[in-house]
């Protein structure tokens, strides 16, 4: 019995130990999606669960534009991070920071297609149309509504410039504010990806009908959330355990199947996308 007792609270003291490394609080930060507002509320069931699991607080930050979210791992002003594939490969690049786990879509699958759409009354019927219209992209370190359509663009034959092909280029600054152009017929054109169109559907925000695909890519990695670097590497370790046993309510709510593992290597294909797009710019 007295063994018992010991090993109890040796155990207990381990524990302790490694948690007294751990911060009290910790961020999250989110690229803008939807928008600052929607996806921190998508992202609080999330951040309640962690709290849960960790015993430490997670607070939610959101930045204006993607660049923000690289600039607050880069200066450790956040933890973690939810990037998209392009903004991870930036954030690895310039701050380290390290894959935790990999986002599952709704289907349960590690990738989705970026797309180019039109509104249904835009009277475009193909890509064979699109010279000379106005184009909206989402931000310039965005994988699916910028990286994936401009590398199409770059190697298309014979290569498409956008700044002289179309008649005007905007960035809308989210998926949601792009796909809405479309229909709303602000914008002839715009970059965006599957998923995003079918959660708007699905939220009643849009019709399936609103929107015509023109181009599709193919499969590109999901999302990732990262942790940064120098941050202790068994809280890393909890934090990636409870991630992958995210219970299906916060499925539910953060819109997509959850999460799996990853690792740097499963992002190559988006470096080679990355590649293309700098080459062929020079």
């Amino acid at each position: 019995m007295k063994t018992f007792f010991i090993t109890i609270f040796f155990i207990l003291f381990l524990q302790s130990s490694f948690a007294s490394n751990w911060p009290a609080e910790i961020k999250l930060g989110l690229i803008p999606i939807e928008g600052g507002s929607n996806e921190k509320e998508r992202f609080t069931p999330l951040a309640e669960y962690l709290e849960k699991k960790l015993k430490i607080k997670v607070k939610l930050f959101s930045a204006s534009d993607y660049a923000g979210i690289i600039t607050a791992l880069e200066h450790d002003h956040i933890d973690l991070a939810y990037l998209g594939a392009k903004t991870y490969i930036e954030a690895y690049t310039k701050t380290g920071a390290q894959i935790v786990v990999r986002e599952l879509n709704e289907k349960g699958f590690s990738g989705y297609k970026g797309v180019i759409i039109t509104g249904k009354n835009s009277g475009i019927k193909s890509m064979a149309e699109i010279k000379g219209k106005t184009f909206a992209f989402i931000d310039p370190n965005s994988t699916s509504g910028y990286l994936i359509q401009a590398a199409y663009f770059k190697t298309h034959t014979p290569p498409i410039d956008p700044g002289n092909y179309f008649k005007e280029l905007k960035f809308a600054g989210s998926h949601v504010a792009a796909i809405l152009s479309a229909k709303n017929n602000l914008v002839d054109l715009a970059a965006t990806n599957e998923i995003d169109i079918e959660r708007m559907v699905e939220a009643g925000q849009i019709a399936k009908d609103d929107v015509k695909i023109l181009w599709t890519s193919e499969l590109v990695p999901q999302g990732v959330i990262v942790a940064r670097k120098g941050l202790p590497a068994d809280l890393v370790k909890a934090i990636q355990k409870a991630l992958l046993a995210v219970p299906l309510k916060i499925k539910a709510k953060l819109q997509d199947g959850g999460f799996t593992l990853g690792k740097d290597t499963d992002y190559d294909y988006v470096r080679y996308l990355m590649k293309i797009k700098d080459q062929l710019s020079k």
